[in-house]
C-alpha cells in the first residue's frame, strides 16, 4: 500500500511538470504563447538594486539582442517555453556591486526573477584570514545533540552555489560561523533531527566583539 501512494504521488508530480491540467484553477504551459519577465536584484537586505539590462538573448536566436525591448526591468515580448541568457550590470558604475549573467526558463504567462547579489568582500590571506563570528543562543537549549544552519535569507545569490553553514552549540548556548557574512541570514536551531525554531539574524560584515544573541524562545 505505501508503494501505492508513492507511485500516485509521482505520477501527479510528472503530470504537473509537463503543464497537463489537473484541476480547473491549475495553469497550463502553452508553448509560443506570449509572456512577460520581470527581473529583480536585491542585496542581502532584501534592498532593490538599480540594474540595467545590457544583454538578453533566447538560447534559439543566440545573435538577437532584446536588450532594447526592456522597460527598466520588465520585458513583455517574452515566449512561453523559451530559455533566456541576459546580462545585468549595476546604473552607477563601482566595485561594490558586480554585474552578472544568469539564465531563465519561461514557463507561464507571467515571470518573476529575484538575484541576490551581496557586496564584495575581502579575500582571506595569509595575514588576514576568515573572520570567526560568535554566537549565542538565548535561552541556552537543553538537551545534547544542538547544530545550527545558517543561511542568508535572499537566496540563492548570482553565484548560484549553497552558502550556508552549519555549526555545532556548545552547552553554554555558544557557536561560531566562520567566513564573511553582511545581511539577513535564517539561523535554524536543531536538536538532532527536530527543528527547535528559525530565527532572522542580522549578521553584519566585520564581526562584532560581542557574541551575536539568536533567540530561541
Amino acid at each position: 500500500m505505501p508503494k501505492i501512494g508513492k507511485v500516485l504521488r509521482v505520477a501527479a508530480f510528472l503530470l504537473i511538470l509537463l503543464g497537463l491540467k489537473v484541476g480547473p484553477s491549475r495553469a497550463q504551459l502553452q508553448i509560443g504563447a506570449p509572456a512577460t519577465v520581470t527581473l529583480r536584484v536585491v542585496d542581502s537586505y532584501g534592498k532593490f538594486l538599480e540594474y540595467k539590462v545590457e544583454s538578453f538573448y533566447a538560447k534559439d536566436q543566440p545573435n538577437v539582442n532584446l536588450a532594447a525591448q526592456f522597460e527598466g526591468l520588465t520585458f513583455k515580448h517574452a515566449v512561453q517555453g523559451k530559455m533566456y541568457e541576459f546580462r545585468l550590470a549595476p546604473v552607477s558604475h563601482g566595485m561594490e556591486y558586480p554585474a552578472f549573467k544568469q539564465f531563465i526558463a519561461v514557463g507561464e504567462a507571467s515571470t518573476l526573477a529575484v538575484f541576490s547579489v551581496p557586496k564584495a568582500v575581502l579575500l582571506p590571506d595569509r595575514d588576514t584570514p576568515w573572520p570567526v563570528t560568535k554566537f549565542v543562543i538565548k535561552p541556552v537549549p537543553r538537551g545534547e545533540d544542538v547544530w545550527v544552519n545558517a543561511r542568508p535569507a535572499y537566496a540563492p545569490d548570482i553565484s548560484g552555489t549553497d552558502t550556508s553553514e552549519t555549526a555545532g552549540v556548545t552547552q553554554d548556548g555558544t557557536f561560531n560561523l566562520h567566513g564573511s557574512h553582511g545581511g539577513l541570514y535564517i539561523v535554524a536551531i536543531y536538536q538532532g533531527s527536530r527543528i527547535l525554531k528559525l530565527d532572522i539574524v542580522d549578521i553584519p560584515q566585520f564581526a562584532p566583539s560581542k557574541p551575536i544573541e539568536v533567540k530561541l524562545n
